[in-house]
């Protein structure tokens, strides 16, 4: 797994802040699914290096809350008061 390769890498090289993200989907495809052995969310990702590094590294993550994603797409509306 690449990912396996590149923290040991940043490791060595003293390196201790990652910012782990999912991604987007490919161009052209609206949703994004994880490719198999890969990684669905950032959390799957940083509990990944977790149970490999334990916490030499700090691990910052971007995410996006569902009332975001309602504001986002223009759903809002249909979702006010639940």
């Amino acid at each position: 797994m690449k990912v396996v390769s590149y923290a040991c890498q940043v490791k060595e090289l003293g390196i201790q802040n990652l910012l782990a993200l999912r991604g987007d989907p490919p161009k052209g495809q609206d949703n994004f699914t994880a490719v198999e052995g890969g990684f669905a969310c950032a959390l799957d990702l940083v509990k990944y290096i977790r149970s490999k590094h334990g916490d030499y590294f700090g691990i910052a993550v971007s995410g996006c809350t569902i009332e975001s994603l309602k504001y986002m797409s223009g759903t809002a509306h249909l979702h006010a008061g639940s």
